[in-house]
Order: structure tokens, then sequence, then C-alpha cells
């Protein structure tokens, strides 16, 4: 791909360099009528079309440039030439799919009549004429992004007095879309010929470039052939509105001109262009008709649509406007509800309108089988491209019921252009998506604008301090505390005497650690005894995710590390103890851990969960041989500088998440028990 751009981008440099180029003419050469061009709008912009074609013409300019087309489209040429000699043209382009268009063209030039004179140069009774005449088809192809290529094939024939000769060559073409603006394009015409035609090779590089607000376009050609040296050509186009367009041109020395007017399909094209003998007329009238070709992935239809509804898409022709649509692959319901605070899209709509005039939108848009109908206005400035993200609504409920990996539904958008009190739809379409379980984690997503996004983060929402189903677990802490000797109340961050004394903490740091410490060791032998929670390595996996029991499930069954990590984040949180999340993402594995404030200085300390079950002693020696394994010693013993989402980062070893921060943006998961 890179490689064709710099090919491309080289070629435009040498042909335009300066002082190359002499005024050659091209009479008497194999072929020589086939400069004369194709199309008067092209004429007009002085024969600088290489990198703007986008009509039928295009079998002549850069066939590349036919995969442009999202209509059928015919032309029919005439030029008035001198002494009775005239030039026709005939076009048609037909797009295939959203990617291939084919054509073909044809060109005539005959002369008037010539007396015919004997030896003694004496003229007799009779004439003769000469004509010249070609037929091109056409191919193109969208073969990455906005890179098209494009080959002719044409066949030649020169007939003068009783004398016939025919010759056949290809022509090869690429055209390249930077922007929206600025475009390039080479064409090597007559690169193979056959039939020792002696026609020489001829190279065509030009750009386009679009200016006031897509209004003004500006043009730039060079042509080169192995027998004569380089020719230039400047052209400019000027949308004055969507019915009237004024052009102008430089072709090598002579001046050009003209102007197109258009009126529903129908388009007339007039150029005049300047000669040493006189001032040459060209008209071209076009025609365009039938549908955009739908894109072959728009053939795909998700199961769950209604037969009645698959493949109701009707698209305006292209010259009004153009519509994109992308959708999201795979939905994690998990996260849902932070879809919109994240920017994930699940539809991307990109809609042009390439009148000069304002025009109004309604969107349609909805998701799942329930197909919820949201309705969006758009207004679009002429000659204006935006682009729209949608996140249709997914009620809880209906993510509470979504049970099997992978779910597939459906995303559904309707387009509808309004004009006065009417409104009719011009797009409407399905595309599959893939629903996952609000239990089901995905680390990585890729939406509908293309964006990827990081979502190991959002690990945190399955930490549910929300969940009412852990008060049982507080409670029996609670009352194995007061049975202990001395007594261990559950309550946080607060200091023992806070119920009996001035509510002022001033323990020492140590002591602070010493009360947090007893407390997690009774809420971990709470779960061991009361709960028979172990450590059980049992991830169940789909593609990239992977599902995470919440906590109140974990609390009915065993847990690999992640889940026991959150189901005891869950419990420090609930007491307004400040849980840490760590992550050893290269030996794929998550502890849990606490602060502590106190004396200037944030320590930490963790469990290492894949030895719950254990007695806590050893679950705790294991967290501090964790700590020193991985060279956390002295953030864990001063303070672990968190940025201001709540992430600490250590290499690509260890990342470590505050919770009580991140909260501020990922809240509990909402899919707990009612």
């Amino acid at each position: 791909m890179n490689k064709i751009i710099l090919l491309i981008t080289l070629s435009m440099l040498y042909f335009f360099m300066p002082g190359l180029h002499a005024q050659e003419a091209d009479g008497g050469l194999p072929g020589y009528f086939l400069n004369l061009g194709m199309g008067a709008r092209a004429l007009a912009m002085g024969r600088a079309f290489v990198a703007e074609a986008d009509d039928s013409n295009s079998v002549y300019w850069n066939p590349a440039g036919l995969a442009r087309l999202k209509t059928n489209e015919i032309t029919l040429s005439h030029y008035n030439l001198f002494e009775g000699t005239g030039y026709d043209c005939f076009t048609y382009a037909k797009p295939l799919t959203d990617k291939f268009s084919c054509g073909m063209g044809f060109i005539r030039l005959y002369s008037g009549k010539i007396d015919e004179t004997n030896a003694a140069n004496q003229v007799t009774m009779n004439t003769f004429d000469e004509k010249n005449t070609a037929y091109f088809v056409s191919g193109s192809l969208l073969i990455f992004k906005n890179l098209y290529a494009g080959a002719s094939l044409k066949s030649v024939q020169k007939s003068f007095y009783f004398v016939t000769s025919n010759w056949t060559g290809a022509d090869i073409a690429v055209l390249y879309d930077f922007s929206e603006k600025l475009s390039i394009g080479i064409n090597a015409q007559n690169i193979i010929c056959t039939g020792n035609s002696g026609v020489p090779l001829n190279i065509k590089t030009g750009l386009s470039y679009l200016l006031l607000d897509k209004k003004l376009r500006l043009t730039a050609d060079t042509d080169k052939t192995n027998t004569r040296s380089f020719k230039y050509h400047t052209g400019l186009e000027f949308m004055l509105n969507k019915y009237l367009s004024l052009r102008g041109g430089w072709d090598d020395y002579n001046i050009s001109a003209g102007f197109g007017a258009k009126l529903n399909n129908f388009r007339i094209d007039y150029a005049a262009l300047n000669h040493p003998l006189a001032i040459s007329s060209r008209v071209t009238l076009a025609f365009e008709f039938g549908n955009t070709p739908k894109p072959l992935k728009e053939t795909q239809v998700s199961l769950e649509i209604p037969k009645e509804e698959t493949i109701q898409i009707k698209k305006e022709k292209i010259q009004d406007y153009e519509i994109e649509v992308n959708t999201i692959k795979e939905i994690p319901t998990a996260i849902y509800h932070l879809f919109k605070e994240k920017t994930i899209s699940v539809i991307n709509l990109q809609i042009k309108n390439n009148s000069a005039n304002e025009t109004r939108f309604i969107v349609k848009y909805g998701l799942g089988a329930e197909k919820y109908e949201e309705i969006k206005e758009i207004n679009i400035a002429g000659l204006e491209k935006i682009s729209v993200n949608l996140t249709p609504l997914l009620t809880q409920d209906e993510i509470r019921r979504i049970e099997v990996v992978p779910t597939i539904s459906n995303v559904f958008i309707e387009v509808q252009k309004v004009t006065g009190d009417t409104a009719r739809t011009i797009y409407k379409q399905y595309y599959p998506v893939t629903l996952l379980p609000y239990d089901q984690f995905i680390p990585q997503l890729t939406d509908a604008k293309n964006e990827t996004f990081n979502l190991l983060e959002t690990l945190v929402s399955w930490a549910t301090y929300n969940d009412r189903s852990l008060c049982e677990v507080l409670t029996k802490a609670s009352d194995r505390g007061a049975l202990l000797n001395p007594p261990v109340k559950i309550i946080g961050f607060q200091a023992p005497n806070v119920f009996t004394r001035r509510p002022f903490d001033d323990r020492l740091l140590e002591q602070k650690e010493k009360d947090y410490l007893a407390q997690i060791e009774l809420l971990y032998n709470t779960l061991k005894d009361d709960y028979k929670i172990t450590y059980l390595n049992q991830p169940v996996a789909y593609g990239d995710s992977q599902r995470i029991k919440l906590p109140y499930f974990v609390l009915q069954n065993k847990g690999n590390c992640i889940e026991l990590s959150l189901l005891f984040a869950s419990l420090l949180e609930s007491i307004e103890m400040d849980p840490i999340l760590v992550i050893f993402p290269d030996d794929k594995h998550a502890t849990v851990g606490w602060k502590v404030n106190g004396e200037g200085r944030e320590t930490c300390a963790i469990l290492e969960t894949n030895v719950f079950g254990e007695d806590f002693g050893k679950v705790y020696e294991k967290g501090k041989l964790l700590i020193e394994q991985y060279g956390l010693q002295a953030e864990f013993t001063d303070t672990v500088p968190f940025d201001e989402t709540g992430t600490y980062k250590k290499g690509t070893s260890v990342i470590i998440y505050d919770l009580k921060k991140l909260r501020n943006r990922i809240p509990p998961s909402p899919y707990i028990p009612r």
C-alpha cells in the first residue's frame, strides 16, 4: 500500500519538474486522434481530469475512476472541428457492486468529403473521406479503502481512401483519494500495443484539490510520450449551486472554458476551446439511471430479522448525497451502561450532502429483536459531510435475559430525507451483532468508528459493594468478631473508639495497619469457614472474552483469582476501606489489597488469591512474597503514585487500580440480585 502511494507521489513530482517541456504536435502519430479526449467537462477544464475522473468518460481519462460511480451513466458527445471535420463519442458505465464497476466507450473522428485527384493533379468526379474509430472496454476496482485500480482495452481502426489499418492496446491506471479534498491519479495509456502500430506510450498524471467548502475544484495534469516532451494542463470548476457549474482551463498554451447544467438525472456540458484557427465547441449530454448497488456484506442478514423486513434499501442518487453505515460487531452488555461515557459507538453513520442547499434528515435506529425505535433529526449544510455516532437503547431487563454465549441479534438503521412536510425513506438496513451476557468480560473492543478501547479497568464494575447479599457476610463476620478476645469490630477505616470517645482518629500508622489487618483476617475467615470459599481455576472463555462471576454468585461457588479478588474488594468497599486491585498481565493473575493512610504516607498490602482456602497467615505471607517478586516494596511502604484516573502501571508486568478513584467513572454493576 505504502509503495503504491510512494510511486504515485514520485511520479507526480517528476512530471511536474519545471523546464522539461516543449510544445510539440501529436499530429501524424498513430492514434493521434485519441488525444482529443472525451467529455466536454474534462475539455473545458483544460484536459486536467486524470485525478478527477468520476463519470463514464473515465474509460478514457482514468479507468480507475469508474469505481467512484454510484449509478449507471450514458453520455453522448459531439464536437465541431474544422472544414467539415467532426468528432463523436459515446460512453456507458455501470457499477456492478459497491466496489467494482465496468464501462465501455466509442470514439469516431471523420473528415468532410475530400476530392480525388489523378496523377496530373486534376480533380476527378470521385470523393473519399478519412475515418478513425476506437472502441473501449474498461473495468475498475476499489482495492483498499480509497485506492482504486482500473484498466481499459481498446481496438483502434484507421481508414483512408482504400487503405485500412488496425491495432489494439491497453491502459492501466490507479487513483488514490488522500482525503475528501485531495486526489491523485496516473494513467499509463498504450502500455501494451499489438499490430506493429508504433503507438507511443503516454503517461498521464494528475491531482485534484477542493477549496471554499468544496465549491471550488482545482486540477492539474501532465502527460508525456516517448516521442515528445511534456504537456501541461490545469483546470478549475466552480459550483454556483446544485444546478450550475462554471469551468475553465489552460490546455498546454491554449485556453478553454465552459459550463455544466444539471436537472434531475440529466446533465449538459459545454466547452469552448481556443485554437490557432478558431474557437471550437464541444457538447456532451449525460443521463444517469438505476439505484446504487448494495454492498456485498449487506446481504448477510441475521436470522432474527423477519424476511419481509430484509433488504429494504433505497438510496438516492449519489449527486444528492452519500450514506455510509458501520456498526459494532460485538457488544459486552456488562458495561453497556458505560458506552456513552467512554464514547463507544454502536452505529457510525456518515452522510455527505453533495447539494449546495441545507438538507434535513431523520434517522431511526434500534438494537435487539424488540426493535426500540429511537429518532434523531440532523440538518446538514450544503456540500458538508457529517459523522454521527449512535448508541441505541438496551434495557437492563433485556440484558438480564441474555444468557447464551454468543447471542446473535441485530442493529437497524433507517434514514429519511425531509422535503417540505414529507419524509421519504432512502436507506434502511439491518446488521448482525453479537451480544455477550452481563457477566462476560472483554479486555479490548473496537467500535463502529473503528476506534479501539482498552477495557481492563472495567473489571472494577464487578466489585459490587451495592449488593445487599453481602450484608449477610458482614453480619456473620461481626458475630464471629464479637466472640474473639479481644473482640474485633467490622468498622472499616474508623478507630475502634469512635463510638465511645470523641470522633478523632489519633492512631499511629502502625496501629491503623494492625486494626485493618484484624478486620481483613476476620472477613477472610468468615468466607473460608462459613462459605467454604476456595480458589478454583475455572475460567470460561469465548474468543477474547471471559466469564467473570459476580460476587453474590462466587459466595455460592468457588472462584478463580479475579473473581475472589473482586468479591473481597466488594466487602472492603462496603465497609468503606480503600481496596486496590492488582493485575499481573504477563502471568494472567490478579490479587486484592488495601490502602492505609497516615503520617503522610499511604501503605498497601495484598492477599495471594490462588491460595484462598488456606490459613490467613499463609495467604498474607504469600502476598508479601508477590510484593517482593515484582519489586513493589518502595511503592507499598510509602505511596503508590496513582495517576488522576486511579491507575498505576509498573512497566508491563503490574497494573494497580485504586477502586475509590475509579468509582468516579466506573460504577458497580447494576446486574445484582433484586
